[in-house]
């Protein structure tokens, strides 16, 4: 029983400081999940069986540009797949 209520009184006493430093990292982590649509991000690739890739650096913009073109022509070829069955 006396186990129970140090380890209860240890919680109470710790969690104000659980609190302040969750409070103090929401800040940095809402900066850090908005980069700026400009900001320049390289992809590197590696082809099946080599050793030595290339590196493919473009801006946000172009990659979510480039992501969407691509799920659009998968929709698209999926589409025709699915019409030319029938």
């Amino acid at each position: 029983m006396r186990i129970l209520v140090l380890g209860l009184m240890a919680g109470m006493a710790l969690s104000p400081i659980a609190a302040v430093a969750a409070e103090s990292a929401a800040p940095n982590q809402a900066a850090a999940t908005n980069p700026s649509p400009d900001q320049v991000v390289c992809h590197y690739y590696y082809s099946h069986g080599t050793i030595v890739g290339h590196q493919d650096c473009e801006t946000l913009r172009y990659w979510a540009w480039r992501r969407h073109q691509l799920q659009e022509n998968i929709r698209e070829f999926q589409m025709r797949a699915l019409l030319e069955k029938s």
